[in-house]
């Protein structure tokens, strides 16, 4: 008798690195569970792979139905000039499914997330910087 893979669909996934090929570009950074991932763009969960957490989302859900997902700001826009918010932004959330509220007093105080908003920028200045150097490139 088979073994059936038991799958825990509540938790988010996204499509496989070697999946990704062969769907639209913009599935790319797309996180859902799977029955939405079949419902929505009828794709088959071993396309698909489970997210640890925390998971990292692209985009801020700014209402029910929308996300803010990045942006560019015009340097020649006196408003973003002056304010000195010019250049690309990309929004992401992170999701700590786990936390519970105690931990989530303690790890939102300034320190600790200071810290944490630090590791972040390292990894953030990092591939940035491969990617201009041109060490990272794009997969069709």
């Amino acid at each position: 008798m088979a073994k059936t893979k038991v799958k825990n669909y509540g938790r988010p996934h996204r499509l496989k690195k070697e999946a990704l090929k062969y769907f639209s570009e913009k599935l790319s950074a797309k996180i859902m569970n799977p029955e939405d991932w079949k419902k929505y763009y009828n794709i088959d969960e071993n396309a698909l792979e489970e997210i640890e957490m925390p998971v990292i989302t692209y985009g801020v859900a700014t209402s029910e139905n929308a996300t803010s997902l990045s942006g560019w700001s015009n340097p020649e826009n006196r408003e973003i000039h002056a304010n000195k918010i010019e250049g690309g932004s990309f929004c992401f959330t992170i999701h700590f499914e786990s936390m519970k509220n105690e931990e989530y007093d303690r790890f939102s105080k300034g320190r600790m997330m200071r810290e944490f908003m630090d590791r972040i920028q390292r990894e953030a200045d990092h591939y940035f910087q491969q990617f201009i150097k041109g060490e990272i490139k794009e997969e069709d």
